[in-house]
């Protein structure tokens, strides 16, 4: 299909087909299922600027018991071990909107998978320095040496330590 798209054979926007099938598959399937479902259609729709936001925005009546499927799609995503996942465990826990959650996810649960989110944190605008500095130094210590995200935290960490 994406063949008949590119050639202007078809004209069909497949970012709008995959918002609509993920809003629809949100709002129809149980709740034990959701999660599943939604990663597969974004790990096949092949559109990789999509994010959770959009589904959020995509409806008419939002996404009811979004509050209670935020905690379960961030445990869903910190088990899968891709960069779609990390892409889409990122935005999930910044979703949250809470840097307690976020290091709280960082630090006991998703670091081996997920060790970017320590990075995240240390650029969220709103964490105090003193809070920097106790969450770097907890990363540099949990996330392995030989990845770059340990070098950027430590950076970040020490940035905040002069400033």
């Amino acid at each position: 299909m994406e063949d008949f798209i590119c050639c202007n054979e078809l004209d069909i926007d497949l970012k709008k087909i995959a918002l609509d099938t993920l809003y629809a598959c949100y709002q129809v399937k149980k709740e034990a299922e959701r999660a599943d479902i939604m990663y597969e259609i974004w790990s096949n729709s092949g559109i990789h600027d999509l994010k959770l936001e959009d589904v959020m925005q995509h409806g008419d009546g939002g996404l009811q018991g979004f509050d209670q499927f935020l905690p379960e799609w961030i445990a869903y995503l910190g088990k899968k071990n891709s960069a779609l996942a990390e892409r889409l465990f990122l935005e999930a826990v910044s979703l949250t909107g809470d840097i307690a959650v976020k290091f709280e996810n960082a630090k006991k649960k998703y670091v081996k998978l997920h060790p970017g989110m320590y990075k995240e944190i240390l650029n969220d605008s709103t964490i105090s320095a003193k809070n920097a500095v106790i969450i770097g130094e907890d990363g540099m210590k949990r996330i392995a040496r030989n990845l770059c995200v340990a070098k950027r935290c430590s950076f970040t960490d020490s940035r905040i330590c002069t400033c």
